[in-house]
Formats: structure tokens, C-alpha cells, sequence
């Protein structure tokens, strides 16, 4: 999965960002005991630069919580 948390931000915006956050934890608790699978997500690294809001380092810290 690329870039994530621009989906969250785009979710977040459309008050879907919770079934964003659901999916994407079953998808890892899934992914988590396989050995023939692998769940690869990129985000950014922790030094924001200033485009970045409260919500986005919000968003970030919940990805990095379930991940």
C-alpha cells in the first residue's frame, strides 16, 4: 500500500475514515500470521514537513498503532 495516508485523509474528509481503519487492520491481522504473505505500507518518515496538518500526524500515529 503507497502512500496511505493520503487514503486517510481522503476518507477522513468523506467521514469514512474509520472503515478505512478497520480495513486496513484486518488486512494486517490477516497478513500477520501468514507465512506466503507480506503487507508492505509506505508512509511518510516522522519529520514532517510543514504541508502536513494535526490530522495527518493524527492519521499517522493510528497507522503506526495498528500496524
Amino acid at each position: 500500500m503507497d502512500e496511505v495516508l493520503n487514503y486517510f485523509s481522503t476518507y477522513r474528509q468523506a467521514d469514512s475514515g474509520a472503515k478505512l481503519y478497520n480495513f486496513i487492520k484486518a488486512l494486517s491481522e490477516t497478513t500477520r500470521d501468514r507465512t506466503n504473505a507480506v503487507l508492505l505500507v509506505s508512509a511518510p518518515k516522522s519529520d514532517f514537513d510543514c504541508s502536513y496538518s494535526t490530522d495527518h500526524v493524527a492519521d499517522l500515529q493510528r497507522l503506526e498503532n495498528i500496524l
